[in-house]
């Protein structure tokens, strides 16, 4: 897939922006692959392809706002420069994750153990909706679900998508993310983040859902 797109860039002749921004976080059986392994090893033109990424996922790190580019592009490079210049990373926060990133043992044992934490999660969590009718589409990576919730929604559009959010907030007190809000077409999908939860809150999560829809459910 990665080299179709390569192949696509050059066609089109435009650039590929690559968010690997959960890299460390894929908890499948498949290994994460980054495009910059295969525009290394085919004859592909590198400087269209640029990565970004960030320590706040895969190593729960938002608050030190530390991103990354990762460019083949001199261009791009030099503009990044000039830009860092009005948003550097303070140098106790770069003396910290230097210290950290450097213990190459804690970073693989830490990973190892997250993506164990983050996938027995994952399976929990979605085991609970699928009690409650809910299905989720089938993932491998990152910190979130996306939970098919159209049967639940009263009325199907964006509006009815948003009264079921709003009651799942201010009844259940449960703060789900609407699809409207990530750009989703088709109303009734939920984003649901998992990773801020612990064994106990699920069952309570899954209560105040059951509390909230009631007997709909069973239409999951």
């Amino acid at each position: 897939m990665l080299e179709a797109l390569l192949k696509f860039a050059e066609e089109k002749n435009i650039h590929i922006v690559s968010d690997e921004i959960f890299a460390g976080s894929i908890y499948g059986e498949k290994e994460f692959v980054s495009i910059a392994e295969v525009v290394g090893s085919e004859n592909f033109d590198k400087n269209r392809v640029h990565i970004v990424y960030g320590l706040s996922k895969d190593l729960f790190l938002p608050g030190v706002r530390v991103g990354i580019i990762y460019s083949f592009n001199e261009n791009v490079l030099a503009a990044a420069r000039k830009l860092t210049r009005f948003s550097s990373v303070s140098a106790p926060t770069q003396r910290l994750l230097v210290s950290m990133l450097s213990d190459t043992r804690f970073i693989v044992e830490y990973i190892q153990t997250n993506k164990k934490r983050i996938r027995d999660m994952r399976d929990l969590f979605v085991a609970g909706l699928e009690e409650l009718g809910i299905k989720c589409t089938d993932s491998r990576s990152s910190l979130y679900c996306w939970a098919d919730m159209r049967n639940l929604i009263p009325t199907y559009g964006e509006k009815g998508e948003l009264e079921l959010w709003e009651k799942l907030l201010n009844v259940g007190k449960i703060n789900l993310t609407p699809g409207s809000a990530c750009h989703c077409i088709e109303p009734g999908w939920f984003r649901c983040c998992f990773t801020t939860l612990d064994k106990d809150d699920v069952r309570v999560v899954m209560e105040r859902i059951r509390k909230v829809v009631g007997s709909r459910t069973s239409c999951g």
